[in-house]
């Protein structure tokens, strides 16, 4: 940690580069990046409330709160994948922290997914309103960008050696998707799958924005405690793996 902390200057410069490459010569600049969300939920709206007929007053806000969380992870974690090969010239020449790159990696999308809910939060005080129960969001952020760090951490240093991890995470991101309960509510899973649906470390998290930004209230002390756990774990893991491929990333990539 004292080691990151001497070389902040350059994680800073890092996101900032990724931040200003991203949107060079773009009129709309970070709205592009809502783009993308803007228009799944659009098409999940159109088909789920106005075709399959999911009766949930403000679905767009339900599907906006878990919507904007997942495409923070899946852009991470697939950023992530390549990281470290992508920037194989500057390991190989400077010497640095290495983790600076996943880290790096992944505030660049927090910071998209921070400039996207300074656009929508306002939205959602004229369409909804707004509760003190969002006081709690930055909380939740910090707790999912650890968790996603964590696993950035690992599948950058494993796909060092198995580059097929990189098209093994799409295929199992886009399957993840469907059974973690972000388009649809978890009352509609039958109870007896319920278990099934909890071993899913997103669905704590898909359930606690929903929690904060459409039902507005604060995540239960079970939940929390579930989405504590899974944290700690998958940071802990991530950390060392990375710490023990590290020394060999300059001969492997």
């Amino acid at each position: 940690m004292k080691e990151l902390l001497n070389y902040r200057y350059l994680l800073f410069n890092l996101v900032y580069k990724e931040v200003k490459l991203k949107y060079r010569g773009s009129f709309l600049g970070f709205l592009w990046s809502l783009l993308n969300p803007l228009s799944m939920i659009i098409v999940y709206t159109v088909a789920f409330k106005y075709i399959i007929r999911i009766k949930m007053e403000n679905y767009a806000i339900f599907l906006l709160a878990g919507v904007l969380p997942w495409s923070f992870v899946v852009n991470s974690l697939n950023m992530a994948t390549s990281c470290i090969i992508d920037n194989g010239n500057l390991i190989k020449k400077v010497f640095f922290p290495r983790e600076i790159i996943p880290i790096s990696t992944v505030a660049f999308n927090l910071v998209q997914l921070i400039l996207a809910y300074i656009v929508f939060v306002p939205i959602l005080a004229y369409w909804k309103g707004l509760s003190l129960s969002l006081a709690f969001l930055p909380v939740l952020l910090f707790l999912h960008f650890l968790f996603t760090l964590g696993l950035s951490l690992l599948l950058s240093a494993v796909t060092i050696y198995f580059r097929d991890i990189k098209h093994l995470v799409e295929v199992l991101l886009m399957l993840a998707f469907w059974v973690t309960p972000i388009i649809y509510p978890l009352s509609m899973v039958p109870e007896r799958f319920h278990t099934l649906m909890w071993l899913n470390p997103m669905t704590v998290f898909a359930l606690a924005y929903q929690k904060l930004i459409y039902s507005g209230q604060l995540p239960g002390l079970p939940s929390l405690l579930i989405m504590l756990c899974w944290v700690i774990g998958v940071y802990v893991i991530g950390s060392k793996t990375f710490a023990w491929c590290k020394p060999k990333f300059a001969e492997e990539v």
